[in-house]
């Protein structure tokens, strides 16, 4: 074939049907469904999409047996840190650590507490599965495509929020309504250094961590922080 021929050639590609298009980004989005459902019963902020969950959704599908066990386990990660986010806004001055001491109280904890809790791991073991089987039915290819249209689309809209509490809010996280936002990185933004004690550094629960902030604000400490008067006074 001469370069002629090569040019004037006819090239057709073939049409992507919707329904693949649309099953790809469920398998991208539906990782936030149920924390969008306990969001609206705790009244907690998130954003619409946690994107923490797309390299875990495309890890999962592939195919290749140790690619998807690393997918899981990074999407055990992502639920970890979007539980965090909802976490820190119901009980202030937790932290990672102080969360995980909470773990044995779970059998002892109220009963909505308890199903919240069960629902959460029964979601962790079976959306795996769930995305696993769903990938099959369309093409990796696809779900790159469209995981690449969902980052993309999130890193513009970063900045972008859907509701606004006020400033006040933004100090436990409740302010976090982005469109599109890593819940990971928002906990570690959250956690603010030398504003609040850490909750493993602490004895007592809530007491004493409200009593500290108190005084140091007394002492002007905290609106001395740069990362206070950043975040909190817009300054």
């Amino acid at each position: 074939m001469n370069i002629h021929t090569l040019l004037s050639k006819q090239w057709t590609r073939a049409a992507i049907p919707a329904e693949t298009l649309l099953l790809s980004l469920l398998i991208l989005l539906s990782p936030n469904a149920v924390f969008w459902v306990l969001a609206l019963l705790t009244a907690t902020a998130r954003p619409i999409v946690n994107l923490d969950y797309l390299p875990a959704a495309l890890l999962i599908a592939l195919p290749w047996r140790f690619v998807k066990i690393a997918g899981v386990l990074a999407f055990w990660l992502a639920v970890l840190f979007d539980g965090l986010m909802m976490v820190i806004q119901l009980f202030p001055f937790m932290d990672l650590i102080g969360a995980i001491n909470l773990v044995p109280f779970i059998l002892t904890a109220p009963a909505p507490y308890q199903i919240m809790t069960g629902l959460l791991l029964l979601y962790m073991l079976a959306m795996p599965f769930v995305l696993q089987k769903a990938a099959a039915k369309t093409d990796f290819r696809h779900i790159a495509v469209c995981a690449a249209v969902v980052a993309a689309a999130g890193y513009f809209t970063g900045h972008l929020s859907y509701y606004d509490r006020g400033r006040i809010a933004n100090i436990f996280g409740a302010n976090n309504f982005y469109y599109a936002k890593s819940q990971a990185m928002l906990y570690t933004v959250s956690q603010m250094p030398n504003l609040l004690p850490p909750a493993w550094s602490i004895r007592s629960s809530s007491p004493w961590a409200i009593n500290t902030c108190r005084h140091a604000s007394e002492r002007g400490e905290i609106s001395k922080n740069p990362l206070y008067r950043r975040r909190i006074l817009g300054a």
